[in-house]
């Protein structure tokens, strides 16, 4: 699960089950760390909270010092409750070409699910390339066509993961 601490938040962390879990630890959507909490034995989702942040205090404090210190103004009266507040800049620089490449052979309900998923990306440079691999059918072909044009297509003869994912280097 994920885990945003930049941010306000309930008091209660809603927990998907009451066996151990892992979360992504994010601060203003930066991950900064990863958590694995054991199964609670009658903690309160509170307490796994307050476990959460404790275990990446040390990058948070990075984290908000650095935003901080990069934010305009006078920093000789920096104060803790100054990195409470504080919040990393906005990128304004160009976005790096990204190409996300999906390897399938005969999946079409899969890699509908799969591009779907990547097309709701907020990412203004994201390619996403589809390689069919030695595929029976022209499913995949006709799926990309009709539901996702801004997709590229392309079929590898040869049969095999290692092919289609040596083509998409190749085609990216």
């Amino acid at each position: 699960m994920d885990v945003e601490i930049g941010r306000p938040r309930d008091p209660f962390l809603t927990l998907p089950r009451p066996g151990g879990f892992q979360a992504l630890v994010r601060w203003h959507g930066i991950p900064i760390g990863r958590s694995t909490m054991p199964p609670r034995d009658g903690r309160a989702e509170r307490d796994c909270t307050a476990e959460i942040v404790a275990q990446h205090t040390p990058m948070l404090l990075r984290r908000q010092l650095r935003a901080a210190l990069q934010a305009p103004g006078p920093h000789a009266s920096l104060r803790l409750p100054d990195l409470a507040r504080a919040a990393p800049a906005a990128y304004d620089g160009p976005f790096p070409l990204v190409t996300a490449a999906v390897c399938t052979r005969d999946r079409p309900p899969a890699a509908a699910v799969c591009l779907e998923a990547l097309l709701a990306l907020d990412y203004p440079a994201l390619d996403v390339l589809v390689v069919d691999n030695a595929p029976s059918t022209e499913a995949t072909a006709r799926l990309i066509a009709d539901r996702f044009p801004t997709v590229r297509y392309v079929r590898e003869p040869r049969p095999g993961l290692n092919w289609a994912r040596n083509r998409a280097i190749h085609e990216a």
